[in-house]
């Protein structure tokens, strides 16, 4: 046979093949409903990088601090869910920080060393338990290399038109691109998009008409869809919570958890795939060198859970993926045609599934499960006699001044898995945020995020109240305004002089020397010769101070409080 008709015979046969696989497969699936659901700005590292099993952190990572030097730092955990500032996630940013794949410039681009910090299961337990029973992709990666708007939209159209990073306030640009949606519209498979932080959709020119927009909706209509068995066969979720600093992680956490238990408690969970991933790197290290398939991408590698009753259990894909995955699998399922180049070579997700398996039981967070143990396990630890779970609940002091920490102590009859939540109710009987709490233990001593500084906290008296399993408790503080660490003048005028606010190490460590030496703040076992080790993060600090922000005790209980803790070495 002449080797040309071969090959056109050969080519026809897999095109046949596969079109033919791609039906079978359609129509066998039983899955009906796709939840697409987007946060913000954070690399796999960040989140998972600790997470046992995967491609993670390591004891040999180490990156510069600056150019020119020997100094290196490696990834550390992060003190709190709630940082003060943005990272820079830009275009020129992120190839600042790739450096041609030696992935050791994001220090230098942040001149910070927070980039390197990570969180864990006692930050996100919620991201880390639907790990422990569904699907985590630790080969996932987002398709540009820059920031949040060309990711959002490769996520609906496989690329990004004109628009190579995000746009001011205002923009009136708009990629002329085809997306998915209207391969939904033309087959009548319904739709919508749920937008909260931000809306990316009003950047493509299709979303103009009418026809689009109706189904461009406010987030909070999800749940009301979901209530009124109303939910269309696709959707995206780009939640308002989204954890983009300097949001509350958790509070984004607690969010998606919201939205996947609303799916879990629902008709819709038999029949439902749910991908929750991350739109860019957000500044964040992560140590994988993307694949750079384009002149545009992959960027950074960005977390990737797949729920479903047919997602494979506890497991960790290591398959290569990117955002144009979750598309190609929308296509597949739907037998949909591709838009462009990413999604007809991307992989379409399918290995994160078992169709033969037994549907898995919906996981309702929180539960009844052992604190920070993976996979989960039941938690069977209680009193002996306790029937519901009771709750008590004491503060270190009754009076606090600025400056000061919140430490609460918590005793409970059972360990439930749920978090004990604080609310505090100020003199004007303000209620603040929720704070939970995870505890593994039936007596816990716990140190707050709350720190009490005049620009939050103003004096008087407060309540504190704590739910836990239905169980519910309140203690009464009060909060008054003493300036009791006097810092000498000669220290105010050291900070008045760091460089737009931000202190060198040096000149930060010769202040705490200084502090150190007049008694103003206690360091057991401090003499004059001890190097001090600062964090950059902790300039921050610093940088209030300076600039007014906080009072002298609140500065000096501060630090105090991070050399105690060890965060400031002496």
């Amino acid at each position: 046979m002449n080797t040309r008709i071969l090959f056109i015979f050969v080519a026809c046969f897999l095109l046949i093949a596969s079109t033919c696989y791609s039906n079978i497969l359609a129509q066998d699936v039983p899955i009906k409903n796709v939840v697409v659901i987007v946060e913000e700005n954070h690399t796999f590292d960040n989140y998972f990088g600790t997470y046992p099993g995967v491609n993670g952190l390591n004891r040999h990572i180490a990156i510069p601090t600056a150019n020119n030097t020997d100094e290196l730092v490696t990834p550390y955990h992060i003190y709190t869910t709630a940082l003060p500032n943005n990272l820079c996630n830009s275009l020129r940013c992120a190839h600042l920080s790739y450096n041609n794949g030696k992935m050791d410039g994001f220090v230098l681009v942040e001149h910070s060393t927070l980039p390197m910090g990570y969180y864990d299961s006692a930050d996100i337990p919620y991201y880390w338990d639907y790990a422990s029973q569904f699907v985590l992709s630790d080969n996932y990666f987002s398709s540009v290399m820059g920031d949040s708007m060309p990711n959002h939209l490769y996520l609906l159209a496989a690329q990004s038109g004109s628009i190579r990073s995000d746009l001011p306030p205002g923009s009136t640009v708009t990629a002329n691109i085809p997306t998915v949606t209207d391969e939904l519209d033309a087959k009548h498979i319904s739709w919508k998009y749920y937008h909260g932080y931000f809306e990316p959709t009003q950047y493509i020119e299709s979303f103009k008409a009418k026809s689009k927009l109706v189904n461009v909706v406010p987030e909070k209509q999800f749940l009301s869809d979901i209530a009124n068995n109303t939910l269309p066969d696709v959707v995206w979720i780009n939640p308002f919570n989204s954890e983009h600093l300097p949001q509350n992680i958790t509070e984004g956490e607690h969010t998606v958890v919201s939205l996947v238990n609303a799916i879990m408690q629902s008709s819709y969970w038999n029949s439902t795939a749910i991908f929750i991933t991350w739109d860019d790197f957000g500044g964040f290290y992560d140590h994988v060198p993307p694949p750079q398939v384009d002149q545009f991408g992959y960027g950074f590698r960005v977390p990737l859970l797949v729920l479903s009753p047919y997602a494979k259990q506890g497991f960790v894909d290591h398959t290569l993926n990117d955002h144009t995955s979750i598309l190609k699998f929308i296509e597949t399922l739907f037998s949909l045609s591709p838009l462009a180049e990413r999604d007809a070579k991307a992989n379409d997700l399918m290995e994160a599934f078992d169709f033969s398996q037994s549907p898995v039981a919906p996981l309702i967070l929180p539960g009844k499960y052992m604190a920070d143990h993976y996979p989960l396990e039941q938690q069977t630890t209680s009193l002996p006699g306790s029937g519901e779970p009771s709750l008590s609940i004491y503060t270190d002091k009754q009076v606090y001044e600025y400056g000061d920490f919140l430490s609460v102590r918590l005793q409970v009859s059972e360990i439930t898995r749920d978090p004990v939540v604080l609310h505090m109710v100020d003199p004007y009987e303000q209620s603040s945020s929720a704070i939970p709490i995870q505890i593994s233990k039936l007596d816990s001593t716990i140190i707050t995020p709350v720190v009490f500084y005049k620009t939050n906290y103003v004096p008087g008296k407060y309540q504190i109240t704590a739910e836990y399993s239905g169980a519910k408790t309140t203690v009464s503080i009060e909060l008054i305004d003493s300036d009791k660490i006097a810092i000498p003048t000669e220290y105010k005028s050291l900070a008045k002089s760091w460089f737009q606010g931000t202190p060198h190490e040096s000149d930060f460590a010769r202040l705490i020397a200084g502090l150190i030496n007049s008694d103003i703040i206690k360091v057991p076992n401090y003499n004059a010769e001890s190097a001090i080790h600062i964090p950059n993060w902790v300039l921050n600090e610093a940088k209030w101070w300076s600039d007014d922000l906080i009072s002298d005790n609140e500065f000096g209980s501060s630090l105090q409080y991070l050399v105690q803790k060890g965060i400031i070495s002496v």
